[in-house]
């Protein structure tokens, strides 16, 4: 059995795939596989800008050898720390006003605002590319019947122009489809230095808010 972890990052401890290789390791019943899809493991089968490494993972889904999916599709495009002050406060008449990375999405233009920098546009298309792949597999593992759960910062309630892809049409309709649940979980309740709200889309995953519960560290945010 294969569970497919997408945009891993570098292995390290206490990372999905330590845990779960331990898990495998305890066992004698099934052999599992948690293979780190994340180009700096691997620059072709790692690479999901590319269309024929898409092609051969979507196929192993299709094919039966993917039992289960991870995927932390990139926020930096998203990210609603984008535009905001670096000192916290509003600009003021007159004065020059240092933000962070300036907004290139927003509620009427969520794939990406029509001008933008050669850099930012280059953003967009490994943000879009990847949230797309990421969207195609999960798509792939509710038609077997599989396992998958998408990780992304939650939708910004107090923000309501601003860009999420819990907002996207093409997100809403998955959320209609069966065995999909859209949950909203606080990672600091499992020991984060904040709060950081997070939405998980899971598919055939009713348990997952009971365990977590069962294994958080601090009653509240």
């Amino acid at each position: 059995r294969v569970i497919l972890h997408l945009y891993s990052g570098r292995r390290r401890r206490g990372d999905v795939q330590f845990y779960l290789d331990q898990l495998a390791s305890s066992q004698t019943h099934f052999m599992l596989h948690i293979v780190s899809l994340d180009i700096v493991i691997d620059p072709i089968y790692g690479d999901a800008m590319r269309a024929d490494t898409c092609d051969f993972w979507l196929t192993s889904i299709r094919s039966g050898y993917i039992i289960a999916m991870l995927a932390g599709p990139p926020c930096e495009s998203w990210s609603r720390a984008r535009g905001v002050s670096l000192h916290g406060t509003p600009a003021l008449p007159g004065l020059v006003q240092r933000c962070g990375p300036r907004i290139i999405r927003d509620i009427q233009h969520l794939w990406g605002l029509e001008c933008v920098t050669i850099r930012e546009l280059e953003q967009l298309q490994v943000g879009n590319a990847l949230l797309g792949f990421t969207l195609l597999a999960l798509l792939e593992m509710a038609l077997a019947d599989g396992h998958g759960m998408v990780e992304h910062p939650a939708e910004p309630e107090d923000l309501p122009h601003a860009a999420s892809i819990w907002r996207l049409p093409l997100v809403k309709a998955i959320m209609q489809l069966p065995n999909i649940e859209l949950l909203r979980f606080s990672q600091g309740l499992m020991g984060a230095k904040s709060h950081k709200p997070t939405h998980l889309l899971l598919l055939n995953l009713p348990q997952l808010l009971t365990c977590l519960h069962a294994n958080r560290v601090r009653r509240s945010e």
